[in-house]
């Protein structure tokens, strides 16, 4: 299973967002996390987003087209960005005003490496979520990487620090490498745009 995506816009201010208003997956995560990997993984391998080796290569909001039914939208990652202060400033602004100025997100898929599942930043991107009422979605990347036990710990402590997460069950493992968690990904985002 695959979602067919295709480069649609990247935007720097929020009167460039596109005139044509279709729902809006955003997906959103730390610096390094795997927003790129994820969405070059759920298009089939086809290579719609840059991976980068240095994080924060993204400065843009970026749109993926699905012809015309949703937008799956890449934005700026956080916390670990190589940039100058003025640089991160300016994303966070960026950011801010794209979620307050779209009116057609439908859910934030918050990407968290599934190694760092306490990180301060991700615990406030989820407050961040909550007081706008945008539902979110937790993507534990990188999961080839856990052992067993490290992968039960993680689940532990998600639902410890997330606690929306414990109501709704709203998270899932997810890999890059071997593909673990792409199909349930794509019924999730599929479920939300219809």
């Amino acid at each position: 299973m695959n979602i067919r995506l295709e480069y649609f816009r990247s935007v720097y201010k929020a009167e460039q967002m596109p005139p044509e208003r279709y729902p809006e997956i955003v997906v959103c995560g730390r610096s390094n996390v795997g927003k790129s990997s994820l969405l070059n993984t759920i298009s089939g391998g086809k290579v719609i987003a840059k991976v980068s080796s240095t994080p924060g290569k993204t400065e843009s909001v970026n749109y993926f087209s699905t012809t015309g039914k949703f937008y799956l939208v890449d934005l700026p990652g956080f916390g670990y960005a190589q940039r100058d202060k003025a640089t991160v400033a300016t994303w966070g602004r960026l950011i801010d005003n794209y979620f307050r100025a779209s009116g057609h997100i439908v859910e934030a898929l918050h990407l968290i490496d599934s190694r760092h599942t306490g990180m301060e930043s991700d615990l406030r991107l989820e407050e961040y979520f909550r007081g706008l009422g945008i539902p979110s979605y937790i993507v534990l990347t990188k999961s080839d990487k856990l052992s067993q036990s490290e992968r039960s710990a993680a689940e532990k402590a998600i639902k410890i620090n997330y606690p929306d997460v414990k109501v709704f069950q709203s998270y899932q493992f997810f890999s890059s490498k071997n593909s673990e968690g792409k199909d349930e990904l794509i019924k999730e985002i599929m479920g939300k745009v219809k």
